[in-house]
């Protein structure tokens, strides 16, 4: 027998040995894994629970932060006017006529040839500085003006330096024939507080475009060669419409401070003789049935994750997790009850009861929306309705945020305070293990020590017989 395949064997013993003595712990490190499991279980359902929470939550929220309190506007005529609603709009319909769009003011230059170089040429050669007024915001810009340059390399720096400014207004050079170009200045908002003015600081640059004091304090209109504004009166760059039979002015074509709550977008015009446009504000049915749809999966994901940790199958007598302790049985029930109960802080006469507005629970205690029709009758009839029956004070999402904040308080929360006592079991388990294996280590290291001696004195004797044997072989 080598000495490599005695030390084998010996590690083989050893091997068998401590397996044979570790049967104790073992036991220990399998409890130890039923309680990592019965921690994951806990931290599970605590996140489905904060899931739950969080929606119920929402619909608890009441006045304009109301889950409820979700609008749509409509129209008879979208391609004239839209429009969107927040929380605070107030439901109704309403007449809406567009008699006017409102429009960015635009002031053009005098008609140029674009060859030609007149108008550098009358400037004549240096910096040159004109001031653009907005809505009483004054930009001052300077051009240096090139001797000899060309009106349509002029008109096209000149535009890159308004651009560049920050005034107000997009500028261009725009060839309006094949030889000729003219400078458009067009104010970036709608409105007539957006008018564009401009005048000369230093030099005559904008008078030779034919921007004059003239053109500019009396707004003349534009020709097809001559400088001036596209809309010459201040109100035609405001939006006119008729609402309600009421004249309403505004300076965007953005409207939000006419119907409560509502923004109505202007998109197209009117003659006195088109029918009026129905603009109707009412509640978004689908994204409410959106958010109590969320509500009740994540209820029914909440409960049939608990009903399946908490169960108990007596055919094969296997426990799960979380069977058999009170603390889950009982809120496993009292979620069950929660949205079966009647909710007695309803005003009378509005739903006090899931089955009242369509939705019901099945065998498993899973809900759903079983009648659409009864729930989008009950939105008809009042949203106010539908909402007291989850946020007042006993509604169903209120009753259930301080149920599961019961259970899931970082503070107070039961299951917060069974993983605390899982975790220490875990550790005084871990602690014990750790100690066996360290006696055991000892013992086994101890035996294998004297394997080995053992074996170092059986190998000697070999030795010796062999010696012995090689002498007597040598007499006889």
């Amino acid at each position: 027998m080598s000495s490599v395949s005695d030390i084998s064997t010996i590690d083989q013993l050893v091997a068998q040995y401590r397996l044979s003595k570790r049967k104790p712990a073992q036991t220990l490190e399998t409890k130890r894994s039923a309680l990592n499991i019965r921690l994951a279980v806990l931290s599970d359902l605590k996140t489905k629970l904060k899931t739950l929470k969080t929606t119920a939550e929402g619909l608890a929220k009441t006045g304009t932060l109301s889950a409820f309190n979700t609008f749509t506007v409509s129209s008879t005529n979208s391609s004239i006017v839209a429009g969107t609603a927040s929380t605070t709009a107030d439901i109704g319909t309403h007449s809406v006529r567009v008699s006017r769009l409102a429009k960015n003011d635009t002031l053009l230059s005098d008609r140029l040839t674009a060859a030609a170089t007149g108008v550098a040429d009358a400037e004549g050669a240096g910096t040159k500085t004109f001031r653009i007024t907005i809505n009483g915001e004054t930009t001052d810009v300077s051009v240096d003006v090139t001797a000899g340059e060309t009106n349509k390399d002029l008109l096209s720096r000149i535009a890159t330096a308004i651009n560049d400014s920050d005034a107000g207004v997009t500028a261009s050079s725009v060839g309006d024939t094949s030889s000729t170009n003219r400078l458009v200045l067009i104010s970036k908002t709608t409105g007539a507080s957006q008018a564009v003015s401009v005048t000369d600081v230093s030099g005559t640059l904008m008078e030779k475009l034919g921007y004059t004091s003239s053109v500019i304090s009396g707004r003349t209109a534009s020709g097809t060669a001559t400088a001036g504004y596209a809309q010459s009166s201040l109100s035609d760059l405001n939006a006119a419409m008729t609402i309600d039979g009421i004249d309403v002015e505004k300076e965007s074509n953005t409207v939000t401070d006419v119907l409560k709550g509502v923004t109505l977008e202007l998109k197209g015009l009117q003659t006195a003789a088109d029918a009026p446009v129905t603009v109707s504000v009412g509640v978004n049915k689908d994204a409410v049935k959106e958010k109590v749809q969320k509500f009740l999966n994540d209820y029914n994901a909440a409960l049939s994750y608990l009903t399946a940790k908490t169960a108990y199958d007596p055919v094969t007598k296997t426990r799960e997790a979380l069977s058999g302790d009170t603390v889950f049985t009982t809120l496993r029930y009292n979620l069950r009850m929660t949205v079966a109960a009647k909710v007695e802080t309803v005003n009378a006469g509005f739903p006090s009861l899931l089955s009242d507005i369509g939705i019901t629970a099945g065998r498993d205690g899973s809900l759903s929306i079983t009648d659409t029709d009864a729930f989008t009758d009950a939105l008809d009839g009042g949203v106010a309705k539908v909402e007291q029956l989850f946020n007042t004070s006993g509604g169903i999402a209120n009753t259930l945020v301080s149920l599961i904040d019961g259970m899931t308080n970082s503070a107070t929360g039961k299951i917060g305070a069974a993983k605390d006592a899982l975790d220490s079991q875990v550790l005084g388990l871990t602690n014990r293990i750790t100690r066996f294996d360290e006696t055991l280590n000892r013992h086994v290291e101890k035996y294998r020590n004297d394997f080995l001696r053992l074996q170092a004195t059986y190998n000697q004797i070999l030795a010796q017989q062999q010696t012995i044997s090689t002498i007597t072989s040598y007499y006889y």
